[in-house]
């Protein structure tokens, strides 16, 4: 993970957005549509002045209310415990 933020954090959109524009123009048609789409999100990038390990890595998670992700217990006398609340522990940790 500090790996991708690093690398993402050394990207320099200007430079690459114009690399891959000169690329576009000697692609095969193979290779338009991955350039294309490259050159879109370096543009949303550019356009927008988003450093890219902002706009591609979440640091904050916004949690539910507990209202919506509800501990009860079972006629059993199991606890059955919302699917999102075992996300919320596993990502935690």
């Amino acid at each position: 993970s500090d790996l991708i933020i690093n690398k993402l954090k050394t990207l320099d959109v200007t430079r690459e957005y114009n690399e891959t524009k000169r690329l576009l123009n000697n692609a095969t048609p193979l290779q338009v549509n991955t350039l294309n789409k490259r050159l879109r999100y370096l543009n949303v990038l550019r356009e927008h002045k988003l450093a890219p390990d902002k706009a591609y890595v979440l640091t904050i998670l916004p949690v539910m209310p507990p209202i919506f992700r509800p501990i009860y217990p079972l006629p059993s006398g199991d606890i059955q415990v919302a699917p999102i609340n075992k996300h919320y522990r596993d990502i935690a940790l």
